[in-house]
């Protein structure tokens, strides 16, 4: 029991040295998020606070000061879509020096990490980067167009970005990229799959710890120093100091809209580097997304195992996006009404 019997602090100051006033929207009311149209503050079925945008157009916004002007940040929420729906929800910075937006309008990927406290639900993070001005501050909103479709937004976060920007291609736009070097939480581009059910993953992103995390020195050890395994050890870090390493059986991970943005009618190329030991142990895959009656069904259109790689080898796989069958090859034409993926899985 405190002294006098009540708290020493009256004001909690939810939020103290992030940027943002009450991010995770604990303090009771959304004074300090500008509401607009049907948002509204709502408690869980497990006590989370959270901000529930109603049918009208719908936002919350709030200034964030004290940037460094020139220095890349990040805008990020734990967003979800009504199940099974769409409508079209947008993260936007407004005062940085080139528009920053990321609009998306559908959440199919069911939140299956046990410690997450979004679990069970269609929750996942989104992010929108931008660079500050050379004022330091910035307008953060996060809105939803008009639509049927409740849009649940929790914890928002302002941090600095040290991931590295979008490369330029000699052909096209590059849309998703990451070496998995920055300081972003989350797997890049990618969130849990179904793989192992509701569990905490044991995918991660490794740190390179020479000579231990590297095959050279596992393949003096058991079980790589001898029998059908002898000599076929991978490193956990391929090149730079991280790398995402998967471990489990079944989508181990997949993309989301929010993460990448396919568009109808336009061809992608995906390229990345691998290694691994047993030919067909793992595979990349490219899926569709049927979305409508309040589900959302994946359904895997093309797998292509991956080859034996105990040296780092470079998978690539063209692709469109509503041409013909979702995930075809580029050179159909036509479009359907899903939201195409792309993953990797373990038989």
């Amino acid at each position: 029991m405190p002294r006098g019997g009540k708290a020493p602090h009256g004001d909690p100051r939810y939020g103290e040295f992030t940027g943002l006033a009450d991010p995770g929207f604990n303090g009771g009311a959304l004074r300090a998020w500008n509401p607009e149209g049907d948002a509204s503050l709502t408690r869980t079925g497990n006590g989370d606070n959270v901000v529930r945008l109603g049918p009208a157009a719908s936002g919350i916004s709030q200034r964030v000061s004290g940037l460094t002007p020139g220095r890349r940040y990040t805008l990020a929420a734990d967003v979800e879509i009504g199940p099974g729906e769409r409508r079209d929800t947008t993260f936007r910075v407004r005062g940085a020096p080139t528009g920053a937006a990321r609009t998306f309008d559908v959440t199919p990927a069911r939140n299956t990490i046990a410690a997450d406290e979004k679990r069970d639900t269609y929750a996942q993070r989104a992010a929108v980067a931008f660079t500050a001005p050379p004022g330091g501050s910035v307008t953060v909103e996060l809105g939803a167009a008009e639509g049927g479709a409740p849009v649940v937004l929790d914890d928002v976060r302002v941090m600095a970005d040290t991931t590295s920007p979008l490369p330029r291609a000699e052909k096209g736009t590059v849309v998703a990229h990451d070496d998995f070097e920055g300081n972003q939480p989350g797997w890049g581009p990618f969130v849990k799959g179904d793989a192992g059910g509701v569990t905490d993953p044991r995918t991660s992103i490794s740190d390179l710890h020479e000579p231990y995390s590297q095959k050279e020195w596992k393949n003096t050890y058991s079980p790589y120093d001898s029998g059908t395994l002898k000599g076929k050890a991978v490193d956990d870090v391929l090149a730079g100091r991280h790398s995402l390493r998967s471990q489990n059986t079944g989508l181990v991970y997949r993309t989301v809209p929010a993460t990448v943005p396919f568009e109808e009618g336009r061809c992608y190329a995906v390229s990345f580097t691998y290694q691994t030991n047993i030919a067909g142990q793992w595979a990349w895959v490219t899926g569709a997304d049927r979305v409508g009656d309040g589900r959302a069904v994946p359904r895997q259109i093309r797998r292509e195992d991956l080859e034996s790689a105990l040296d780092t080898r470079t998978h690539t796989h063209e692709f469109s996006r509503g041409a013909g069958t979702p995930g075809s090859d580029c050179a159909s034409s036509a479009a359907p009404s899903a939201r195409t993926w792309s993953s990797t899985t373990s038989p």
